[in-house]
């Protein structure tokens, strides 16, 4: 990866992490399972629109459909194989909300290789 492609691939990280930042934050005054409730609907009100953009591309529903069950599937294997994770409840405690992407995403690429 090419200097230009590391800082692009930074600042999309940066820009992620600001949103997330962002949406917690807007959602911090709610109850942990309040919360959760109000992400999902918000996921899938905009899955349901991604479904529907593509299409005019053949097979464009489709297609992001079957890429959404697979993050869906991902987030599902997450879950039940949860267990205490006291690295990220240190991040969580701090309120590093960067190292706390780094860590969630560095785990999500070492579950992919698994």
């Amino acid at each position: 990866m090419g200097v230009s492609e590391s800082r692009h691939v930074m600042a999309m990280r940066d820009a992620r992490s600001n949103t997330l930042t962002r949406v917690l934050d807007a959602t911090a005054h709610l109850p942990t399972s309040d919360r959760l409730i109000v992400l999902q609907m918000a996921w899938l009100v905009l899955a349901s629109t991604a479904r529907t953009e593509p299409l005019p591309a053949i097979d464009g529903f489709v297609a992001e459909q079957a890429r959404q069950v697979a993050a869906l599937e991902q987030m599902l294997l997450w879950v039940q194989s949860d267990t205490p994770d006291y690295e990220l409840e240190r991040l969580a405690q701090t309120g590093d909300v960067d190292e706390m992407m780094a860590y969630l995403l560095n785990l999500h690429s070492k579950d992919r290789l698994s």
